[in-house]
């Protein structure tokens, strides 16, 4: 693991955590507030973390064991002999210390967990996201990715932390919850069911309906405590989810779910192929609607066609995430935020207009669409931030515009969008990101302006067709050292336009 500007998470990282916090006790100690300073705040990625993960992400089970014990110790020659050991994750995964990694995730190329972390003489704890991905044979802590003035640093809290108590639930959502049942999880023995009625006492979580493919119709009682859109992933034939009328938090209407007032959409099911009279594939969204949940549309089978509400404010992340057959979305002048892997794997996707309206599109939010030809993005557009491979393997786009209110672009951004040939940018511009425009093999003309002070390695790695035309004389000495990497071409210097 190579040391450099790219935030690689690797041992040389020597601390577990550095943690500096400020705690402010309200009344007679009732009340407890951890106040952490965005600006002082630095918890550091121990090594052993770090391996842990990219053990679990690899299925290496020499790594694993080498966190645990010396390598050709005993105990490590048994422990590699194992052969179940990913398939069966412990629920706490590593301690060390006072820090437990816990609620993990795995994918290739990527990984995700939660860090508890406990404080010394007290009965607290916080929680922080851990997430790494994995882009050209290296590993990246995610978050560095956005915040390159601190190397190796695990978040940047909030001004204010909240902090958890053990035992006690915290309500997801807005409006009265019930805590969730306190049996054992719900298990549906018969997965050729069509349709199910969840009691009051069940807990369903998300290998509850695994390998439920015939499920029609699931119906959940008054006050249910939550329903998450990720339960029914693989229920490809779930066309209604019905909600009690008495339920004071959700409501639902022609099988999809909203929260009582109707201002945000909850879940649409995955199977889903006709909304009221509407052709076979369109939903039209209810004006009412200002919030599309996290995963609502999350693979769904059943859509082509989507007309937002017109009050429409964010789309949350995952929101559409992999619905295959999905082409055409037709939002309105309401939205802000697009959230983070929003449209990823919609193959079918051709065209969006980006409404003015919006801000923010975050990362990875349309990552892998592949039909994808025009992204049509207006000079009057309030857009002020793309997350990183916002683009990425989007083949078939042809040209993109971006507006002056973005300053960076950022990393992947364009990597493996083989079919563009043209970027129009402002003079704002002021740094280009890890691998921004890899594999852009039809990319014939870039110039590097006297604005743009930093750019990264790897930018144009593999641009087989691109003139790069560049203001200064010979490399700025804060580029860094590997900018150029894999880009073979001549390089037009001090150029002027």
């Amino acid at each position: 693991m190579k040391k450099g500007k790219g935030r690689k998470a690797g041992p040389v990282i020597k601390k577990i955590f550095t943690v500096l916090l400020l705690v402010i006790l309200l009344g007679a100690g009732t009340f407890v507030t951890i106040a952490l300073r965005q600006d002082i705040v630095r918890a550091k990625i121990d090594n052993l973390f770090f391996t842990y993960l990219r053990a679990h992400a690899e299925k290496d089970i020499h790594m694993a064991a080498s966190v645990f014990y010396p390598e050709g110790s005993e105990e490590y020659n048994e422990f590699i002999k194992r052969t179940d050991y990913f398939a069966n994750p412990n629920s706490i995964l590593l301690s060390i210390n006072r820090y437990t990694i816990m609620n993990h995730k795995f994918g290739p190329g990527w990984a995700k967990a939660e860090v508890d972390i406990w404080f010394a003489h007290s009965m607290y704890s916080i929680i922080y996201q851990l997430s790494f991905i994995k882009r050209d044979n290296d590993w990246y802590l995610e978050h560095d990715l956005e915040n390159k003035s601190h190397l190796y640093d695990f978040s940047i809290i909030e001004d204010t932390f909240p902090i958890t108590t053990p035992g006690v639930y915290v309500p997801i959502g807005s409006g009265p919850m019930a805590p969730p049942p306190s049996g054992p999880p719900l298990v549906i023995e018969d997965k050729s069911i069509t349709e199910y009625r969840i009691k009051p006492d069940e807990r369903v979580e998300y290998d509850t309906f695994r390998g439920c493919i015939n499920l029609n119709r699931v119906y959940f009682p008054a006050d249910y405590y939550y329903i998450d859109p990720q339960w029914f992933i693989e229920c490809t034939q779930l066309y209604s989810i019905e909600v009690s009328p008495d339920c004071t938090r959700y409501y639902s209407e022609d099988g999809v779910v909203y929260t009582k007032a109707k201002d945000e959409l909850v879940c649409y099911p995955v199977g889903k192929v006709q909304s009221h009279n509407l052709p076979l594939g369109e939903f039209i969204m209810p004006d009412t609607v200002q919030v599309i949940k996290d995963y609502a549309f999350y693979k769904t089978t059943g859509i082509s066609k989507v007309q937002l509400s017109k009050n429409l404010r964010q789309i949350g992340n995952y929101a559409f995430s992999g619905s295959k057959y999905l082409s055409e979305i037709i939002a309105y002048g309401s939205l802000d935020l697009i959230g983070y892997s929003a449209f990823e794997n919609c193959e079918k996707l051709k065209s969006f207009t980006l409404p003015d309206s919006v801000t923010v599109v975050e990362k990875e939010a349309f990552r892998g669409c592949k039909a994808l030809e025009s992204f049509n993005i207006s000079p009057d557009s309030n857009l002020k931030r793309i997350g990183h491979s916002a683009f990425e393997n989007c083949r078939s786009l042809k040209s993109f515009y971006i507006p002056q209110g973005i300053n960076k672009i950022s990393h992947w951004m364009f990597t493996g969008c083989t079919s563009l040939e043209e970027i129009t940018m402002h003079t704002r511009i002021t740094e280009i990101g890890l691998y921004a425009f890899k594999d852009c093999a039809s990319l014939k003309n870039f110039y590097i302006n006297q604005n743009i002070t930093y750019v990264n390695r790897g930018a144009f790695y593999g641009c087989e067709a691109l003139s790069l035309k560049i203001y200064f004389k010979s490399v700025p000495i804060a580029w860094h050292m590997a900018w150029d990497d894999g880009f073979n071409n001549s390089i037009e210097w001090n150029y002027r336009v």
